[in-house]
C-alpha cells in the first residue's frame, strides 16, 4: 500500500494540512504541541475506524466539525476515503474513480480491502502506547492473536457445523411425525357395485332422448336450408335491379360519346407551337450573354480597385515597422539556480544554528533532562544566527534583481521576434494581393456592346411570347374534348366490367316445408335424464376416488419406507459432522495457532539479530492463554515482556509489529517517538533496519533525536515536514 495525498481540518489542534505527495520516509517536525502526533493519528483513524475518546472530542476548539481525505493505492488500485465528523458522521470511499461506497457501506468495503484490527496491531505504533499484544495479559493476548490471524472462522466454521447438527435432528423430528401420521392413516372405499346398477336402470330413458337429438339435428339442418334459400332470394333480385341500372348507365355515355364525335374536330398545331419555342431559346441564349459581359466588367472594375487599396495600406504598415539589434544578456538560468543554491543551503544552516539557540536557552532537553548550556553559547549563536540572515536577505536581494534583468531581456527578445514575424507576414500578403491585382487587370478588357440590337431582341422575344399564348390557348381547348372522351370511355369500361362481374341465376329448392320438432317432449326427456347423468357422474366419481385412495395408499407405504432410509442417512451425517467439529475445535485449530506464534517469534528475532543480537524472544503456549518472554543472552535473564524496561518494550513492540507485517502485506509503518527511550545509537540502529525491510515500503515517523534527524536529512527517499501551529510550514 502507498499513500500519496493526505488532507486534515480542524482534527485535534490542526487548523488545516494538506500533502500532495509522500517519500518512502516521511519525518513530521515540530514543537510539543503542535499537530505531529495528530497528523498521524489522522492517517490511523482512516485505515482502523479506532479513537481513544468519542470522535467528536477530537474536533478542534471552537470548530464544527473535522474533515480527514486520504488518497491510497493498495494491489494496483486506486482509492479515496473521506472522514466528516460534525453533527453525525459521513463517510465515502471511491475505488478507481467509479465505485463509490458511502456510510456503513464504506466502513464494511474498506474493511474487506484492508483489516483495521490487523492493521492497528502491524503497522502502528502511536506515542505512549506500547500496550498492545505482547503486553496483555496471557488470555487476552491469546484472544487478540486469534482475532488479528482470523482464527474466529475456524469457531465460526464449528459453531455452524454445530448448527447444521441441529437442523438436522429437527428434521429427524419431523419425518417422525410424518412416520406417525402415516401409520394411523385408514381407508374405506365407496360400493361402485350398488352405484352402477342405478345407472343400468336409467338406461331406456337415454335410447329416447338419443333419438329425439337425432330429429332435432335433422330439423335444424333443414332449416338452416330454408334460411340460406331465402338469403339467395334476396341476392337475386338485388343483381337483377342493379343489371337495369348499369344498362341505363351504358346507354347514356354512348350516347354522351356520339355527340362530341359529331362536332367539328380542331387540329392541335404543335409544330408551329415548336418552332416558336426554339426561336424563343436561342433569343433568350443571346439576352442572358449580353447581360453576363456586362456584368463581369463591372465587377473585375470593383475588384481591381479595392485589391490596390489594400497593397497601399500594407505598404504603410510594413514601413512603420523598425526592428532594433539587441547585445546578448550577462546572466542566465544558471546564475538564478547558484544563488538559489546558496540560499537554500543558507537556510538549512539557519534553521540548525535556530533550534540550537532555542535548545540553549531553555537550558536543558525537554525529552531526557541533559544540561545543554555547557554544549551551546547563546551570544555566539544568536551571531551567527543574525550573520546567516543577513546573507539570506543579501542573496535574495541580488536573486531578484537578476531575475528582473532576465526577464527585461526576454521581454525585449520576444517583441523583436514578434516586429520581424508581423514584417514578414505582411510581405507575404502583398505578394499575394499583387497576383490577384494582375489577374482582375487581364479581365477588364470590355468588349463592344450593341444596345439598339439588345433592345430589339427584347422586342422580338415578347412578340413571339403573344403568338405563343394564342397558339396554346387554342390546343387547350382540343385537349379538353379530348380528355372528356377518355374519360367517358373509362367510365364505360367500368360499368361493363360491373355487368360482366354480375351473378344472376335463381336458386333451386333443396328443403322440405313439412318437417317439424316436438321440443316440448325433447326438454322433457332431457330433464328425465339430468338424474341417469347424475348417477352416472357418482359411479364415475366412486371409481375414480377408490382408484385415488389405491394409490394414495401405495405412496403411503412407498413414503414410510423412503422416510425410514432418510432418518438413516440423516443420522450417519450428523455422526460425521460431530466428527469434524472435533477435529476443528481440539487439533486443527491448536495447530494453526502453533504455527502462526512460532512465525510471529522466529521474524521477531530475525529482526533482534540484526539489530539488538543479545536479545532473544521465546514463547510459552498453554490451553488458554500464551505468553511472550525475551531473554538477554548477555547476562542470561528470562523475563515475560510486560517487565521489560521503556526502551525493551519499544524494541519489543517494533520486533512484534516487523513480524505482523509480513502476515498482512500493507508495507506501511506509522511510528510516533518510538525512540523516545533509547539512546541515539540504538535509535539510529533501529531506523537504519527498519528501511531495510523489503516488505515496508512507506515509513511516517515522528522523532525529536537530532543526531536521528541528520541521519533523516541525509537518506534518500526523504521528506520532512514541519508543523507549527496546526499548520504545515
Amino acid at each position: 500500500m502507498k499513500i500519496n495525498r493526505l488532507y486534515v481540518k480542524n482534527f485535534k489542534n490542526i487548523k488545516e494540512i494538506e500533502i500532495d505527495s509522500f517519500s518512502r520516509i516521511n519525518v513530521i517536525t515540530g514543537d510539543n504541541g503542535n499537530g505531529k502526533s495528530a497528523l498521524l493519528s489522522s492517517l490511523v483513524f482512516i485505515f482502523t475506524g479506532s479513537l481513544e475518546e468519542k470522535m467528536d472530542q477530537y474536533i478542534r476548539w471552537g470548530c464544527d466539525s473535522f474533515e480527514i481525505e486520504c488518497d491510497f493505492s493498495h494491489e494496483g488500485v486506486d482509492y479515496n476515503y473521506e472522514i466528516e465528523v460534525g453533527k453525525g458522521t459521513k463517510r465515502k470511499l471511491v475505488i478507481n474513480g467509479e465505485e463509490e461506497f458511502t456510510n456503513s457501506e464504506a466502513v464494511k468495503k474498506l474493511a474487506e480491502i484492508i483489516d483495521p484490527n490487523l492493521t492497528l496491531h502491524s503497522c502502528v505504533s502511536e506515542q505512549g502506547k506500547t500496550t498492545q499484544l505482547l503486553f496483555q495479559t496471557p488470555a487476552a493476548r491469546l484472544k487478540t492473536i486469534k482475532e488479528i490471524l482470523k482464527y474466529d472462522t475456524i469457531f465460526d466454521a464449528v459453531e455452524n457445523i454445530k448448527s447444521d447438527i441441529k437442523v438436522k435432528a429437527n428434521e429427524i423430528e419431523k419425518i417422525e411425525v410424518e412416520q406417525n401420521v402415516l401409520n394411523a392413516r385408514a381407508y374405506t372405499y365407496l360400493d361402485e357395485a350398488l352405484l352402477k346398477k342405478e345407472v343400468d336402470d336409467s338406461e331406456s330413458v337415454e335410447e329416447k332422448l338419443k333419438l329425439q337429438e337425432d330429429i332435432k339435428i335433422l330439423f335444424e339442418d333443414n332449416k338452416k336450408k330454408k334460411e340460406l334459400y331465402d338469403a339467395k332470394i334476396k341476392d337475386y333480385n338485388v343483381a337483377l335491379d342493379k343489371k337495369k341500372e348499369l344498362d341505363s348507365k351504358i346507354s347514356e355515355i354512348n350516347k354522351q360519346i356520339e355527340e362530341i364525335k359529331v362536332e367539328d374536330e380542331k387540329t392541335f398545331d404543335s409544330t408551329e407551337l415548336n418552332s416558336l419555342t426554339s426561336s424563343k431559346e436561342e433569343m433568350q441564349v443571346a439576352k442572358v450573354k449580353y447581360d453576363s459581359d456586362l456584368k463581369n466588367y463591372n465587377e473585375a472594375q470593383s475588384k481591381l480597385s479595392e485589391v490596390s487599396s489594400q497593397i497601399d495600406d500594407l505598404a504603410t504598415k510594413i514601413s512603420e515597422i523598425k526592428i532594433e539589434r539587441l547585445s546578448a544578456c550577462k546572466y542566465n538560468e544558471q546564475s538564478i539556480e547558484d544563488i538559489q543554491s546558496e540560499v537554500n543551503k543558507l537556510k538549512i544552516e539557519l534553521y540548525k544554528k535556530q533550534n540550537e539557540l532555542s535548545l540553549a536557552k531553555e537550558g536543558k532537553c525537554s525529552k531526557c533532562g541533559t544540561d545543554l548550556s555547557a554544549k551551546f553559547g547563546t551570544v555566539a549563536l544568536e551571531k551567527e544566527v543574525s550573520e546567516i540572515e543577513s546573507n539570506i536577505s543579501t542573496k535574495t536581494s541580488e536573486l531578484s534583481s537578476i531575475k528582473k534583468e532576465i526577464e527585461d531581456y526576454n521581454k525585449k527578445v520576444n517583441d523583436q521576434k514578434e516586429k520581424s514575424s508581423l514584417k514578414k507576414g505582411l510581405t507575404d500578403k502583398i505578394e499575394t494581393l499583387t497576383n490577384l491585382k494582375n489577374d482582375y487587370e487581364s479581365k477588364v478588357k470590355p468588349e463592344e456592346f450593341d444596345s439598339e440590337a439588345y433592345n430589339k431582341l427584347v422586342e422580338k422575344i415578347q412578340e413571339q411570347n403573344k403568338l405563343k399564348e394564342e397558339i396554346e390557348k387554342n390546343n387547350k381547348v382540343v385537349v379538353e374534348q379530348r380528355n372528356k372522351v377518355n374519360n367517358l370511355n373509362s367510365s364505360l369500361d367500368i360499368y361493363k366490367d360491373e355487368l360482366s362481374k354480375l351473378q344472376i341465376e335463381e336458386p333451386k329448392k333443396d328443403f322440405d316445408d313439412s318437417l317439424t320438432f316436438d321440443y316440448d317432449e325433447y326438454e322433457s326427456l332431457k330433464k328425465k335424464s339430468i338424474l341417469k347423468d347424475q348417477k352416472l357422474a357418482e359411479y364415475n366419481k366412486a371409481v375414480e376416488f377408490n382408484e385415488q385412495l389405491k394409490n394414495e395408499e401405495k405412496e403411503n407405504k412407498k413414503k414410510i419406507k423412503e422416510n425410514d432410509l432418510l432418518k438413516e442417512n440423516i443420522n450417519k451425517n450428523i455422526s460425521i459432522l460431530k466428527d469434524t467439529a472435533s477435529i476443528l475445535e481440539k487439533d486443527f485449530s491448536s495447530h494453526c495457532i502453533d504455527r502462526s506464534i512460532g512465525f510471529i517469534r522466529d521474524k521477531m528475532n530475525d529482526f533482534f539479530q540484526k539489530t539488538y543480537p543479545k536479545y532473544k524472544v521465546t514463547v510459552k503456549q498453554e490451553k488458554n492463554s500464551v505468553t511472550f518472554f525475551y531473554v538477554d543472552e548477555s547476562i542470561g535473564i528470562e523475563a515475560p515482556c510486560s517487565m521489560a524496561s521503556g526502551c525493551e518494550k519499544n524494541m519489543l513492540a517494533i520486533a512484534n509489529r516487523v513480524a505482523l507485517s509480513c502476515i498482512q502485506d500493507l508495507g506501511i509503518l506509522i511510528l510516533d517517538e518510538i525512540d523516545a527511550e533509547m539512546s541515539n545509537i540504538n535509535s539510529m540502529t533501529l531506523f537504519k533496519q527498519l528501511f531495510e525491510q523489503d516488505n515496508i515500503g512507506q515509513f511516517f515517523i515522528i522523532t525529536h533525536c537530532e543526531e536521528t534527524k541528520e541521519m533523516f536529512e541525509s537518506t534518500n527517499n526523504c521528506e520532512i515536514f514541519e508543523i507549527k501551529e496546526g499548520e504545515l510550514v
